[in-house]
């Protein structure tokens, strides 16, 4: 099982976080679980940081080993300003998106506000700053490939193989 981009709950409360518990489990039947840097995610106030994401990376490699974490950042950028981080296809009229948007987001309950910023990721242009602050925590070289790649194409191997 792959949980591509999420977070932990016990690290930060969200309705999309999952448990330990889940964790854990995924990790045990040789899966894989991304952590999300979606600010609103790893955050439950404005201001997140890249060190809020990594909190998120420590804490579930210690739930569920080394091998089973990595980058799942589910965030390529700001997006528009329409009040959602989350771009939407021209082909979706605004009239239709409302409070529940097309991919199952409800705002502001989901923290996908533009109050909701992280700093020092606004893109997939910003991956070096993940690699950074991970090493910087203490992950070493050997870690530092299987989070940010490594994991997960082990289990898109198996997958896809």
């Amino acid at each position: 099982m792959i949980d591509s981009h999420s977070a932990s709950k016990a690290v930060c409360f969200h309705d999309r976080a999952k448990t330990d518990d889940f964790a854990r489990a995924v990790a045990e039947r040789g899966g894989y679980f991304g952590v999300v840097i979606v600010p609103g995610f790893v955050r439950d106030t404005p201001g997140a940081t890249i060190q809020d994401f990594v909190r998120h990376m420590e804490h579930l490699v210690d739930v569920c080993g080394i091998d089973r974490v990595g980058v799942g950042t589910d965030k390529a950028g700001p997006g528009p300003s329409t009040g959602s981080l989350i771009e939407y296809p021209s082909s979706i009229p605004a009239s239709v998106r409302g409070d529940f948007d097309w991919v199952g987001f409800r705002n502001p309950e989901h923290r996908l506000t533009d109050d909701y910023r992280l700093s020092g990721y606004d893109n997939f242009g910003d991956w070096p700053t993940i690699t950074v602050a991970l090493a910087a925590a203490g992950f070493d070289e050997h870690a530092l490939r299987k989070l940010v790649s490594r994991d997960f194409l082990r289990v898109f191997r198996v997958v896809v193989g």
